[in-house]
């Protein structure tokens, strides 16, 4: 798609400005109020089970304009403020843990919180894709209270370890936009992913054992 189609998209979906500005602040309230419950698991989790920071780093981002219309293109949607509803990944959040069991114990208590749906799982560290990707996919909808109307709005919540990450981020940089696919490269990047995957499975057991000793 060129620029000026995208461009002529892009007024068509933000014709309402002022609507398509109201609903992105309520998306971006909603990523705010996941961020705020997963500082305060970590401030918790650090203080009463001496877990040292589980959480490492908290990512937020939400959806450029362009990518919004991007999607809605791919998934045969009009271009309407409405059809925004529909996408659960607006507002996104990459929550870095330091070890596996950091992933799952955050996932637990963040869903346990009775303000908090569980819309859809996808444990891509049980299953990773065949490109050796590993993370964990949650979409959860979260309330937004403004001065006259509450919201209840998606937000997607991956988290991942360090290693996880490091891959991730890495593989993005060197794929991004390359409209060739090398087999050989592909195979490469998925043997670094398993090697990551060993090097997670091996630091946490390595946890478990000092866990245990302290005991």
């Amino acid at each position: 798609m060129s620029a000026e189609e995208l461009q002529e998209n892009a007024i068509a979906i933000l014709e309402n400005l002022e609507d398509f500005q109201h609903l992105m602040m309520c998306y971006n309230a909603a990523m705010l109020t996941v961020k705020t419950k997963l500082d305060i698991l970590n401030i918790e989790l650090t203080q009463e089970e001496r877990r040292l920071n589980p959480i490492e780093a908290i990512h937020c981002r939400l959806k450029e304009p362009f990518s919004i219309i991007k999607k809605l293109e791919r998934r045969h949607l009009p271009l309407t403020i409405q059809s925004i509803g529909e996408l659960t990944d607006i507002a996104g959040l990459r929550v870095v843990c330091s070890f596996l069991d950091d992933l799952y114990l955050l996932r637990d208590y963040l869903l346990k919180q009775d303000d908090v749906i569980l819309v859809a799982e996808k444990d891509y560290i049980k299953q990773p894709k065949a490109s050796g990707y590993r993370s964990l996919h949650l979409i959860i909808q979260v309330p937004v209270y403004l001065s006259t109307k509450r919201y209840e709005l998606p937000v997607e919540v991956q988290f991942r370890t360090l290693a996880m990450d490091l891959w991730a981020s890495n593989e993005h940089k060197l794929c991004y936009k390359q409209d060739f696919e090398d087999p050989e490269v592909a195979e490469a990047l998925k043997n670094c992913a398993d090697a990551i995957a060993k090097v997670d499975l091996a630091m946490q057991k390595i946890k478990d054992e000092l866990t245990f000793q302290a005991l």
